[in-house]
């Protein structure tokens, strides 16, 4: 009798390990699929690529002036000759879409709907505006202004 019960005792060791193995490989198996499934379902997000686009050359816009162009999307940008140096900031303000406009006298950017104000970097001084102004970065090379835009 000692012999049927040893034996019941080895052959459920042996089917121990195997039964281990098993639900380490289903859980691993289904653990791999579940990422598949998520990385399908939620979307890589794109990388935004920037393009260094020529504006103007130096000399055509002297300190305290300014110039309005249109990005490649069409948004309208104010590039501005600060006592800070050339900045590019969007002409759209944060608060209600209004056209911000440059002015050299105060040396700010003024959003004439609702008094709002900022500084030379885009950074709301007063005003309504809950955020500040989209910058650009603005690239001189040999007395060329360049503004890097993003790609369409």
């Amino acid at each position: 009798m000692t012999k049927n019960n040893d034996n019941s005792v080895s052959t459920s060791k042996r089917r121990f390990i195997p039964f281990i193995v098993m639900c380490i490989g289903v859980f691993l198996s289904h653990g791999l699929f579940g990422g598949y499934i998520v990385s399908f379902l939620l979307p890589k997000k794109k990388r935004v690529k920037y393009r260094e686009t020529l504006i103007s050359n130096v000399k055509k816009i002297p300190q305290g002036k300014s110039i309005v162009f249109e990005d490649l999307q069409g948004k309208s940008i104010i590039l501005a000759n600060t006592p800070d140096g050339f900045k590019a900031i969007s002409t759209t303000c944060t608060h209600l879409g209004c056209q911000v406009h440059w002015e050299s006298s105060k040396s700010l950017f003024v959003c004439p709907c609702h008094n709002a104000f900022f500084d030379t970097n885009g950074n709301t001084i007063s005003g309504p505006a809950p955020k500040p102004l989209e910058r650009y970065d603005v690239v001189l090379n040999n007395g060329n202004i360049f503004v890097m835009l993003k790609e369409v």
